[in-house]
């Protein structure tokens, strides 16, 4: 009977993934046809000002020509319009529009953004918009041509709910998104499959092979063991040690990876020197599964929304390249400020209570241990020389301009040449995560590419009219309730394309907005289901849902409330130091 029950569960949700593409597809806007159409623009001051003209979409030519110069005089203001009469109507173009604002000919400085609006009309269409940015007098508005853009909602629809649900694996659902893309013609199978072989599946590739690396000549145990045992004889240090030790090791591996190195060795630890308080144990074991989750943050392959939000930043502005070290800028402040938050709720949450001597016991534990194993084998020595030297290659790629990808796959060949690696090692790298990561930036990609996103962010241009900082907080908001029911990587790839023309429109910095949004979609405490680390937590067995959720889901507040202060106020400046 649960096996008849659960097929037709699959059954069930097979099907609302049928309707979904379906709903997506009735609901999404038309593709802009070939033909032509008139644009109404406007200028919300008093007296109004209102210009209509006439442009054309042609597929058959690839840019815009015949560059047209309009103006209209109302009361000693002037409307001054430059657009081209002919715009290619061929994916991923634009059509692009210029106004100034001259007020007794001279022209108006930075004139208020929010007063202008447009709209297209023509073919049974209707399509309103908003400019994009200000420079000086001049204010720009561009919006991509909508093209296929039905099957990229229904797609985006029907991928969302299948990664949500995890009815088929999410590497599986990753691999439907190219197919679908190749058989509806939105792209040649070359460009469906590209974002696969992205340089920054690579720098994943080359992670989890320095990972497993790391695990097999038990470099990790030994830092492990070495800093747990220099430090003071004292509860509160020794679940500080370990939570330092998941952040760095989650800066470096995958977090993951990092929280079942840890427990293992902190479970065994406790063990051995006869720690009964299961409070303690419940501090530590969680406290090495935050700090992972926290730690990710800080690289670029720390957790997947990273390296995501890099490469949809590069597809919709190639003028911006961020580096690992650029990323540190944004992520290790929210490291270094959220694991101290984390320390404290824990210790608040569980109030653990246990005999300070023990840990004396503790350290002598490590020392033997330490004593054992002896001083770093030639394998410990290979692993921590081509670790530094991919590391510093990595944070210094601003000056020698190899990509980060390709520094990455440095250290795996010289891993391979050590003997380190060997050919069966590849079947111990998470395939699965490198499949899904490459099927969310195409995703992204296609979202971008077919003018969705911009559709999408024209849907919430009435947010405008809000200050700046609740409409960070209101995209932080959502970014984090996704993340507690989707998976972070899924998240990002879903939001992070919709954001970054939204913040366009609202005269926001996009860049700012989709790092803001990366972060956030790591930010998942509270459900234990929605980050791997904690669920390795929970699988411990000591934990019940509710001890999780209690402490978890004032830590997504607090994360919320700090990355959307970050990024309101210093990340712009960041990106200035770039």
């Amino acid at each position: 009977m649960v096996h008849i029950n659960e097929k037709y569960k699959k059954s069930i949700l097979f099907l609302i993934t049928i309707i979904l593409f379906f709903v997506g597809y009735g609901m999404a806007p038309d593709p802009l046809k070939d033909g032509e159409y008139t644009v109404a623009l406007e200028y919300n001051d008093e007296p109004v000002l209102f210009l209509l003209f006439r442009i054309n979409i042609d597929s058959s030519i690839d840019e815009a020509f015949n560059l047209q110069e309009l103006n209209i005089t109302v009361s000693g203001k002037t409307l001054l319009i430059k657009f081209y009469e002919h715009y290619s109507g061929k994916m991923e173009k634009s059509i692009t529009i210029y106004a100034s604002i001259l007020e007794e000919q001279i022209l108006i400085d930075k004139p208020e953004i929010q007063r202008f609006s447009g709209t297209l009309i023509g073919n049974n269409q209707r399509i309103n918009f908003t400019p994009k940015s200000v420079e000086s007098s001049i204010v720009e508005f561009e919006f991509k041509i909508l093209n296929q853009t039905n099957i990229a909602l229904g797609l985006l629809l029907a991928i969302s709910f299948l990664w949500l649900t995890e009815l088929i694996p999410m590497a599986a659902t990753s691999l439907l998104i190219p197919i679908i893309i190749t058989l509806f013609e939105i792209d040649s199978a070359d460009g469906a499959l590209k974002e696969f072989s992205n340089p920054t599946v690579f720098l994943f590739l080359g992670g989890f092979l320095m990972a497993i690396a790391m695990h097999k000549s038990k470099l990790d145990e030994y830092i492990a063991l070495k800093i747990i045992s220099i430090t003071p004889a004292n509860s509160k240090f020794l679940l500080a040690s370990f939570m330092a030790l998941a952040a760095v090791f989650s800066m470096f591996m995958s977090n993951t990876a990092a929280t079942a190195i840890l427990i293992t060795i902190a479970l065994q630890l406790l063990d051995s020197i006869g720690i009964k308080d299961q409070k303690y144990k419940k501090t530590v074991i969680l406290g090495i599964a935050y700090a992972a989750t926290v730690g990710g943050i800080a690289t670029l392959i720390g957790t997947p929304p990273n390296i995501i939000t890099v490469g949809l930043i590069e597809k919709f502005d190639p003028s911006i390249q961020i580096s690992f070290l650029n990323w540190f800028m944004f992520g290790l402040p929210v490291v270094i400020i959220m694991l101290p938050l984390v320390f404290i709720q824990l210790l608040w949450r569980f109030k653990p209570d246990v005999d300070e001597e023990l840990f004396i016991r503790a350290k002598k534990h490590c020392k033997r241990q330490l004593d054992k194993k002896g001083r770093f084998n030639n394998h410990q020595k290979y692993v921590s020389i081509i670790f530094v030297l991919v590391l510093s290659l990595w944070m210094t790629s601003s000056i020698h301009h190899v990509s980060t990808g390709i520094i990455a796959l440095i250290g795996a060949v010289a891993l391979y040449f050590t003997g380190i690696i060997k050919q069966e090692d590849m079947n111990k790298i998470n395939w699965n995560a490198l499949i899904t990561f490459g099927g969310g930036l195409t995703l992204g990609t296609i979202i971008l590419r077919t003018g969705l996103a911009d559709w999408f962010a024209m849907r919430f241009s009435t947010l405008q009219d809000l200050p700046a900082i609740l409409i960070f907080f209101i995209i932080g908001l959502v970014a984090i309730v996704l993340t507690q029911i989707a998976s972070n990587t899924a998240s990002a790839a879903i939001l992070i394309p919709v954001v970054m023309p939204l913040a366009v429109m609202m005269d926001l910095n996009p860049i700012v907005m989709a790092i803001m949004v990366a972060i956030l979609c790591s930010m998942d405490f509270a459900i234990y289901i929605g980050s791997p680390p904690v669920l390795l937590a929970y699988s411990t067995g000591i934990f019940k849902v509710k001890d999780i959720f209690k402490t978890g889901i004032l830590l997504d507040i607090v994360g919320l409330i700090l990355v959307v202060f970050l990024s309101y106020s210093f990340f712009g400046l960041f990106i200035l130091l770039m």
